[in-house]
């Protein structure tokens, strides 16, 4: 009876899953956006439990309070903040981000530059040198069709071509090689680390 017993408690155990929280201050368009791949994500495959969060204010405000006690963050193995540049400067958010990370938790800073726009942009074509992000958001207008409402996403939106999107949110001739820990070049995003980290994008892809 004994050795019966020990012979069913041989089971696999379930594999832990990572837990990744996506946080974006952007209450429509990059809510939209993240909660699209966390659909698409192979989360099962890769051991993934993702979380969309949106959190309202400026980038810097909403890291702090993400970073207080009532943050609700210690459930999550990973944090990704998704903001804009917005003509502010937003290095000080990477480094805030980087002094988080620990072996407990990791902290990710995904800027896009001028705007969360140029990343949409490389869903269809090339990206073009914005002067301010007025002039990203006219032309992502432009490809999208004026009867979309401001901030939203046509129900035709290209989420297949993220992956294509990667190579097109940067001028040509800008060095691929950007690390994480820094700031993407402008125009560009950070967003193709967040694809590769959700397998959705190959990593070989520069």
């Amino acid at each position: 009876m004994a050795e019966r017993r020990r012979g069913r408690s041989r089971r696999p155990g379930r594999l832990a899953r990572r837990t990744i929280l996506l946080v974006t201050n952007g209450e429509v368009t990059e809510k939209r956006y993240l909660d699209e791949l966390k659909q698409r994500a192979p989360a099962r495959e890769l051991g993934l439990a993702i979380t969309v969060k949106v959190v309202p204010g400026e980038p810097p405000s909403v890291l702090k309070k993400l970073a207080s006690p009532r943050g609700d963050t210690s459930s999550f193995d990973e944090v990704w903040f998704v903001f804009d540049e917005d003509g502010h400067d937003r290095r000080d958010i990477y480094v805030e981000c980087a002094r988080r990370s620990g072996r407990r938790q990791k902290w990710c800073a995904i800027v896009s530059r001028p705007c969360f726009e140029v990343w949409l942009i490389a869903h269809y074509e090339q990206v073009r040198s914005y002067a301010d992000q007025t002039k990203a958001q006219a032309h992502l207008r432009s490809l999208m069709g004026k009867n979309v409402p401001a901030k939203q996403l046509p129900q035709n939106f290209p989420f297949e071509e993220a992956e294509a999107a990667i190579e097109r949110s940067r001028l040509p001739g800008v060095d691929a090689e950007i690390s994480i820990e820094a700031l993407p070049p402008s125009p560009g995003s950070g967003m193709p680390h967040l694809l590769r980290r959700l397998g959705l994008a190959d990593e070989t892809i520069p």
